[in-house]
């Protein structure tokens, strides 16, 4: 137990070590980590979740794409908050937007937290993930892809490798109506 604990603090510790200082290169980094890019985007309605202090959103709005930044640990009157006109403080199992809001949910990081919720962690985020959109989960170590399907009804779930990250991401695609676990 405390082995695994270790495991993924170091991980996580390693994954906001890839994509600091805010930079357009460490933005087009983390659009690799999930095969995207600017153009990929346009037109959707993105959450960032785990957003830091949305440099992301910061980045993504320079490119002309609109991205809303969502971040529990974080002062709304930090200096460091980029992009604060898109910059949601919120709990995601205190979800401040309406079901099926966004076309796209992007956590990197965002999960390590919730580990021992999981499943109810997913649930949340695809909440608020559209009927055809997708959720992108990086980086995941293991995922439990029979397990995950098992649990939450109506998805596509699948395990990709990045092609120019070297980081392993999760798709989960919202195929219909989806509010409760199995």
């Amino acid at each position: 137990m405390w082995l695994r604990i270790l495991l993924i603090t170091i991980l996580f510790m390693k994954s906001f070590e890839q994509l600091e200082p805010n930079t357009q290169e460490n933005n087009v980094k983390y659009l690799d980590t999930f095969d995207l890019t600017w153009e990929s985007l346009g037109g959707k309605k993105i959450l960032d979740a785990g957003a830091a202090s949305g440099e992301f959103a910061a980045a993504a709005k320079q490119n002309g794409v609109d991205v809303v930044s969502l971040e529990i640990y974080a002062n709304p009157a930090d200096k460091e908050i980029q992009h604060r006109e898109s910059y949601v403080v919120g709990d995601i199992f205190k979800m401040p937007f309406k079901e099926g809001a966004f076309d796209l949910v992007l956590a990197r990081a965002a999960w390590y937290p919730h580990l021992g919720q999981f499943t109810d962690y997913i649930m949340a985020l695809l909440s608020i993930v559209k009927d055809g959109g997708e959720l992108r989960i990086a980086p995941v170590p293991y995922i439990d892809v029979d397990f995950l399907k098992s649990a939450v009804s109506d998805v596509d779930v699948q395990i990709k490798e990045s092609s120019l990250s070297e980081e392993r991401y999760c798709v989960i695609k919202k195929n219909s109506k989806n509010k409760t676990a199995k």
